[in-house]
């Protein structure tokens, strides 16, 4: 799955921030036991246990409005926003 690819990609590349994760229950998620981070599932209708990464869209949003097309993005410009 391409989400999970690129999950693992980050882990590797900032391996020192990573303790554990914290996923949705979608299939997007299957291949979760493929990285060396521990995986915890949040319960169905509980946003709140993945206030983070809500938070962290926002941040997103504000370099990236929905409907951008990232493929037109350059690698390097999306790790320098990464960094931030």
């Amino acid at each position: 799955m391409i989400s999970e690819k690129a999950v693992r990609k980050n882990i590797k590349s900032l391996s020192n921030l990573w303790l554990t994760i914290t996923r949705d229950n979608g299939s997007e998620n299957a291949l979760h036991f493929e990285n060396n981070v521990p995986s915890f599932f949040r319960d169905s209708y509980k946003s709140y246990q993945k206030g983070i990464v809500e938070n962290l869209n926002g941040l997103i949003r504000e370099y990236f409005p929905k409907r951008s097309n990232l493929n037109i993005k350059s690698k390097e410009e999306i790790y320098l926003i990464q960094k931030k």
